[in-house]
């Protein structure tokens, strides 16, 4: 799967060799008032962690992420790699806004495959 055609709820297959950037964008609610964002209206992200988790719930972040996740105008990039072992794989994101609340998201839709 390509970059371009990643919308964040489509399963990311892992193959081995793969080390594929993706992008996660949290939406921002359109207003003070909307309910339809992940961030409130107003904040930014100042911080992001991101960790990887095999199906046993092991952190596994080394094997499955390759180097550090980045954030800009809200979108995380995380580049993904195969993790040397077949199985299903999730994301943890632990987002700290500018306002300095915390917030939690999960991608649990990684899986790895040596054909």
């Amino acid at each position: 799967m390509s970059l371009s055609n990643f919308k964040g709820t489509s399963e990311i297959t892992l193959l081995p060799n793969d080390v594929i950037p993706y992008d996660f964008e949290f939406t921002i609610c359109s207003s003070a008032k909307a309910n339809d964002g992940f961030t409130p209206f107003g904040t930014t992200i100042s911080s992001v962690d991101v960790t990887g988790y095999n199906d046993k719930n092991e952190d596994v972040t080394g094997d499955l992420i390759d180097g550090i996740p980045s954030e800009l105008n809200n979108i995380v990039t995380v580049t993904l790699q195969y993790p040397g072992t077949d199985g299903r794989y999730r994301l943890n994101f632990v987002v700290t806004l500018n306002t300095g609340s915390v917030k939690e998201a999960n991608f649990p839709l990684i899986r790895a495959v040596s054909i």
